[in-house]
């Protein structure tokens, strides 16, 4: 639980194989592609979308950074089943 979060924060849908991001908040949503330990620039988006890479961190309402930061962190891995 995160005072940061709307209750209806964003969504994530597929659309030709990708996954995009929609935010709907009232604080934003941080995406940190590669990861929290990446080390590559943190994306802020406020009512858009974002197509999200294959592996990231996604905060909602405050950066992955912060402290007391909550985040999700996952990876897209594509099946080779026949």
């Amino acid at each position: 639980q995160t005072n940061f979060a709307s209750r209806v924060h964003a969504r994530v849908a597929m659309r030709r194989g990708k996954f995009i991001l929609t935010d709907e908040s009232t604080n934003g949503t941080y995406v940190a592609p590669g990861g929290t330990q990446a080390g590559m620039k943190e994306i802020f988006i406020k009512r858009e979308e974002y197509l999200l890479p294959d592996h990231c961190a996604v905060s909602l309402g405050q950066s992955c950074k912060a402290e007391d930061a909550r985040h999700i962190q996952f990876s897209i891995i594509e099946s080779t089943a026949s």
